[in-house]
């Protein structure tokens, strides 16, 4: 079930905040701004959830971009012709390469095996576009003490506030931002983004949203069977 629209497919046409165009930004690159915040701290999100957001974000990339489908019970492969994106490309490949007709939940299970890497590659994009700027030297691994505040900070807020804005409403946003608020639901970001009592008045809203996107309702699911599981496992939790 890939996800049509006539901006949500175009990534290009994220035209936002009174006039603002906003840069060209994936899914993957959306979460891990939402993550950074304006303070550029790569540990917000609880429990690891960043890393499952990722790896769904990556695939809802791939989906947008006609290289993946997905029904209820499986995700396939369309076409493995190159994105031109390194990290969508390896992703794709990873897929390509393995077991066909997989769950959507086996494929967020098996890319956020490698989270750190995908987080670097996005972080190393978004620097070298000069969206974010990083502060504390080069590693070969993201650190949670590194920080890589945005250049603009406008950037993070038309994110944060696109999000915002379609919760408080009651339109019918583009399957993008349907994607992004599923993802971002799973992650816990949006604790970070709007206050308990406005969480509460737009819970039937973030549901909605949520259930028009199969990627991120995979992504929650595993990441309430890891958590049920932990629990299980670690008496008093």
């Amino acid at each position: 079930m890939r996800p049509t629209a006539e901006c949500g497919a175009v990534r290009g046409c994220n035209h936002y905040s009174k006039g603002t165009v906003m840069p060209d930004l994936s899914i993957s690159d959306q979460i891990v701004l939402l993550g950074l915040g304006e303070d550029g701290v790569l540990d917000r999100p609880y429990d690891g959830r960043l890393d499952y957001a990722i790896a769904g974000a990556s695939l809802l990339d791939l989906s947008f971009q006609n290289r993946i489908d997905t029904d209820p019970n499986r995700l396939f492969i369309i076409t493995a012709d190159p994105t031109g994106n390194p990290l969508l490309d390896s992703v794709l490949h990873q897929i390509n390469s393995g077991p066909p007709n997989q769950p959507i939940s086996y494929w967020i299970s098996e890319i956020a095996r490698y989270s750190l890497v995908l987080r670097q590659q996005i972080i190393e994009d978004l620097t070298d576009r000069h969206i974010i700027q990083r502060e504390a030297g080069r590693r070969l691994i993201v650190l949670k003490s590194e920080k890589f505040p945005p250049v603009d900070p406008q950037v993070v807020r038309d994110v944060q506030r696109k999000l915002i804005d379609t919760l408080l409403s009651d339109e019918i946003p583009d399957p993008e931002t349907v994607a992004l608020i599923g993802l971002a639901r799973a992650s816990r970001l949006l604790e970070l983004l709007l206050p308990r009592e406005y969480l509460d008045r737009v819970e039937a809203r973030i549901e909605q949203l949520a259930r028009m996107d199969l990627i991120g309702m995979s992504v929650n699911r595993t990441l309430d069977e890891i958590q049920a599981a932990v629990a299980l496992a670690v008496p008093g939790l």
